[in-house]
């Protein structure tokens, strides 16, 4: 039983007068399908991000796979062309071992560059009518008289060939060498110790003759054979440069 002031609706309700009470329900409803699309707009944001990261992530990965590729063909790249070096530098030390021989062969020893000596000449020294010269530190014979370390002429009185220096205070020699291979000590000292003060005029037996030279250098000079039938004298020279 209700009062007089009482009124309900069909439902059954207490009704509001003029719908007032139906106000605050529906702010709160839309309150919250409001939060819920906020957060349908976060999520689907969210969504695109991680769609946009992936996407990201296999660029990434396509452009990381085709670098490692280029990198492995560039490092096929670079093993072909070490190949390819090493082959040219065993081709070039057979060659160098090639020219190095036939150098020997024809008396001449090459000097590796950085490293003093030794060089090695053989020489063919002829006897003109006025006097051939040797050049120890070159290897070099001129027929030009008064140049070199060392000159092989005709003696004034005998007409015998004689050998001998050019310049005695220039140059000194010596023939007191106990070794029958004398090396770069072996000829300095013998220089310093007993320089030789005469002519060589007996070429009938072997003799190694030590020089310090013009240029300061050690030479050793081998007389191997006498002189031929027109006068011509071979000298094997082995030359140390001054250091």
């Amino acid at each position: 039983m209700t009062t007089h002031d009482e009124v309900r609706s069909s439902n059954g309700l207490p009704a509001s007068r003029d719908g007032r009470g139906r106000l605050p329900f529906l702010t709160a409803v839309l309150g919250v399908i409001t939060a819920l699309l906020t957060l349908a707009g976060i999520l689907y944001q969210q969504k695109q991000d991680a769609q946009n990261s992936a996407s990201d992530l296999s660029r990434q990965k396509i452009e990381l796979e085709s670098n490692i590729q280029t990198l492995k063909s560039q490092q096929n790249a670079l093993q072909d062309q070490n190949s390819q070096l090493q082959k040219q530098g065993d081709d070039l030390r057979n060659r160098i071992g090639t020219l190095s021989g036939q150098l020997q062969a024809a008396g001449i020893t090459p000097q590796e560059p950085g490293i003093a000596g030794p060089s090695s000449y053989t020489l063919q020294v002829p006897l003109p009518d006025t006097a051939s010269s040797i050049t120890l530190d070159t290897g070099q014979v001129s027929t030009s008289p008064y140049v070199g370390d060392l000159q092989y002429k005709r003696d004034s009185t005998t007409g015998r060939p004689v050998l001998d220096l050019t310049n005695k205070y220039n140059v000194a020699w010596s023939t007191d060498v106990a070794a029958p291979n004398p090396g770069q000590a072996d000829c300095a000292g013998a220089v310093s110790r007993a320089p030789r003060a005469h002519p060589i005029t007996d070429f009938s037996t072997q003799l190694n003759v030590c020089v310090r030279t013009t240029g300061r250098g050690i030479a050793l000079v081998k007389l191997t054979n006498a002189p031929i039938a027109d006068g011509t004298l071979t000298l094997q020279e082995t030359y140390w440069p001054a250091s």
